[in-house]
């Protein structure tokens, strides 16, 4: 449970342009049974941007850098594990942003993590749901089953 009592759910998107129309329709519907959190990839301004009662949460490069070798000395079989994966998968970029979603998400009690397509979302969700055991779900679409963003 979050702080107003809900359970929360974490949405990694991206918002290049704010967020995407469905999207935003979809948060807003849940808003009134769910705490929302945000969690882009990418931020600006477009038309739909986060209420001000939804926490989103804006990723730092050099916080990342700087936290990794904490994150190693804290659990080091595990992080030599996840990054071995990850470099297998050509993913390490997801996994060293999945690293510092995932602690903002364990700060706010979210209950479940929901990928907004399969692209670099769904693997940093991954990662998510591997460091926090909890459930994770996607929206896929039709090129989401196809383009594996990291292949390339």
């Amino acid at each position: 449970m979050s702080t107003d009592g809900k359970r929360a759910v974490a949405y990694i998107v991206s918002m290049q342009h704010g967020l995407d129309t469905w999207t935003f329709r979809e948060l807003e519907a849940l808003e009134d049974a769910l705490s929302i959190h945000v969690f882009p990839l990418r931020y600006g301004n477009g038309p739909y941007m986060p209420k001000p009662d939804w926490y989103c949460h804006r990723f730092r490069p050099w916080r990342i850098a700087v936290q990794q070798p904490w994150r190693f000395l804290r659990q080091p079989r595990r992080y030599v594990r996840l990054l071995a994966e990850a470099v297998r998968t050509r993913s390490v970029t997801d996994l060293l942003l999945a690293f510092d979603f995932a602690q903002a998400m364990a700060a706010r009690n979210v209950a479940l993590i929901h990928c907004v397509y399969g692209d670099h979302k769904f693997f940093i969700g991954y990662y998510c749901h591997k460091l926090l055991g909890i459930p994770l779900s996607v929206a896929l679409y039709g090129y989401d089953l196809r383009a594996n963003p990291n292949w390339r």
